[in-house]
């Protein structure tokens, strides 16, 4: 049993998505990989600069696999690569020692992409890549941050935007879709009084900023989880329910020529609170 039970970790999955969406993911990596490859050597032409960095295939993975995690989005994955890129020059140009530089590297990157709030892990690798490949990419300097990575930058994002968006029909980036979402639960809180209780965004934001682990799942997406958790916990217990499994059927009315008192001793003897008054049609 236990071993059945160490087995089991090791076939969790780590992406919930079904075969469709993932084989859709796989493509729009092999495609955004193909193009900014492709558009790069043709813009830069017979060069010793590579054409395309390697992590730029880590943060394919993450732009069109978990689209909607922080990691993902514009500003993580932009300032994450060319921070990154940055600081991995500096250490590969003036820290002579290739341990002490990568390490240097990496923790540097790490430590700049928190200060701005840009995380993104193939941002690391970026770093690392100038301290490792020596001469190659040293030789380009700090030009290396705009060719071959700030073209490779620009071009996935803009790819990552018309797949994820247009063509397989994703929120993305998540702070369009929250913001629109936004609008709509104040304009639904106004008007609604159901939406003024229960769990709101403003408290799982509220939630995620408190809490002491990284989640990777945005509050827009965690919102639309959980009313999708209510509603299904709703069916499991009452059912396939409708207005008309629960509507009473025998209502109390009174006609449009009914004396006040009438209606009013009506309501007295049968403990209402209103009663509607219907005409011949029995129409209210």
């Amino acid at each position: 049993m236990k071993i059945l039970s160490l087995l089991k970790l090791f076939t969790v999955d780590p992406v919930q998505l079904n075969i469709k969406a993932k084989i859709l993911s796989l493509l729009a990596c092999f495609c955004a990989i193909f193009f900014i490859a492709l558009i790069t050597q043709a813009t830069i032409g017979v060069s010793n600069s590579p054409i395309i960095v390697a992590s730029m295939g880590a943060s394919a993975v993450i732009l069109f696999f978990i689209p909607n995690s922080p990691l993902a989005q514009p500003w993580p994955f932009i300032g994450g690569q060319l921070c990154s890129a940055f600081i991995g020059m500096s250490c590969a140009l003036n820290i002579p020692e290739t341990a002490s530089a990568s390490a240097v590297a990496v923790g540097g990157s790490i430590l700049v992409m928190l200060l701005l709030r840009c995380l993104h892990p193939p941002g690391a690798a970026t770093a690392l890549a100038p301290v490792m490949a020596g001469e190659s990419i040293t030789s380009l300097g700090y030009s290396f941050i705009l060719v071959p990575v700030g073209i490779n930058v620009g071009l996935m994002l803009v790819l990552t935007v018309i797949i994820n968006r247009w063509v397989m029909n994703r929120d993305y980036p998540s702070a369009l879709s929250a913001a629109k979402e936004t609008d709509k639960s104040l304009a639904r809180s106004s008007t609604q009084p159901s939406h003024k209780i229960g769990i709101t965004k403003q408290d799982i934001e509220l939630a995620l900023k408190n809490s002491d682990s990284f989640v990777d799942i945005t509050a827009t997406e965690l919102s639309h989880l959980l009313s999708n958790a209510e509603m299904n916990t709703f069916k499991r217990i009452r059912g396939d329910i409708c207005c008309a499994d629960i509507m009473m059927r025998d209502i109390t009315s009174v006609e449009y020529g009914t004396e006040v008192e009438d209606a009013w001793q009506l309501i007295q003897t049968k403990k209402l609170k209103v009663i509607p008054v219907v005409d011949n049609s029995k129409r209210v």
